[in-house]
């Protein structure tokens, strides 16, 4: 059984670096207003995914208790390819808070690796909403 779950483990591991490889192109391509909304929208979505009593689960249609993870990362992934803005940035925002939850307290090091990821481009994305915030307080204390 440990042999299973090992590789079940390795699988979810390569499936969902391969999507935040993917990702990580796709929020680089991003202008830095829909960064910025892309961050609020994730931090939005991890609380509200929080609210949840399984917040692993979050954004998953299929109800199967059998299934190790939910489908949700794989649905957004999908949305997060679009070409539509707005779904763009909810599928980004939703894989960011179903994979954040779901790799938060694993016990395998390999998926420890993949919420690390999540954390960097939640820590990116701040980042460019600190600094747009910082060059607004100091446009509006040079007017003042």
């Amino acid at each position: 059984m440990t042999l299973l779950t090992r590789t079940l483990a390795l699988a979810r591991y390569l499936t969902l670096m391969r999507q935040a490889r993917e990702l990580r192109r796709i929020i680089g391509a991003l202008p830095k207003s829909a960064q910025r909304a892309l961050a609020s929208l994730a931090l939005a979505e991890i609380e509200k995914a929080a609210l949840d009593p399984q917040p692993q689960r979050y954004g998953n249609t299929d109800d199967d208790p059998y299934q190790p993870w939910s489908n949700g990362a794989t649905e957004a992934f999908a949305r997060a390819k679009s070409p539509v803005a707005q779904l763009k940035l909810k599928g980004i925002a939703t894989w960011m808070a179903v994979v954040f939850h779901e790799t938060k307290d694993s016990p395998h090091p390999m998926l420890e690796a993949v919420h690390r990821e999540v954390l960097g481009f939640i820590g990116i994305l701040k980042g460019t909403y600190a600094a747009h915030a910082r060059a607004g307080a100091t446009a509006r204390a040079a007017a003042a």
